[in-house]
């Protein structure tokens, strides 16, 4: 099956479900999941059993609506994320951002506690949170534009 036909189910499927459904099941990411795999079916023996998986449970998802197809399609879409991650090194959208926010609040916290200590004033503890943050975010947000410049986004 080509992916255009592949891309043509996932839309009538999402179309069906609504647009409610259609985001709990991520499809808009299961879209590029799909296009990514089949960029790498010629050299990942891996990557064309799971694009061959994806085109039998579409193709059952489309057919009759059964809650067994959501979550094999769930596990999946979770399989085929955690193989281009972990074999072909790309990475979902946000997640340097994702990454860099958490380093931010915690290093943020960190150096409002040292502020705090140095000036004896325990309520200002919080103040290094949202310049942690803000630095994690811009930080993780350059990475994320990087990834997707070189092609290393799902």
């Amino acid at each position: 099956m080509k992916l255009q036909e592949i891309l043509e189910q996932l839309e009538n499927i999402e179309r069906n479900m609504g647009e409610k459904k259609s985001k709990k099941m991520n499809l808009p990411v299961v879209k590029k999941i799909v296009k990514r795999l089949d960029a790498f079916i010629t050299t990942c023996d891996t990557c064309k059993v799971l694009r061959s998986d994806f085109i039998t449970v579409i193709g059952k998802m489309s057919k009759e609506s059964n809650p067994k197809y959501n979550k094999k399609f769930k596990e999946l879409t979770n399989d085929a994320t955690k193989h281009l991650e972990e074999v072909h090194n790309l990475v979902p959208e946000d997640h340097y951002t994702n990454i860099y926010m958490s380093y931010g609040v915690a290093l943020g916290l960190v150096f409002g506690g040292a502020f705090s200590q140095m000036i004896n004033q325990t309520a200002l503890i919080a103040i290094g949170l949202p310049i942690g943050i803000s630095i994690g975010l811009s930080i993780g947000a350059k990475k994320d534009e990087e990834a997707k410049k070189e092609g290393l986004q799902i």
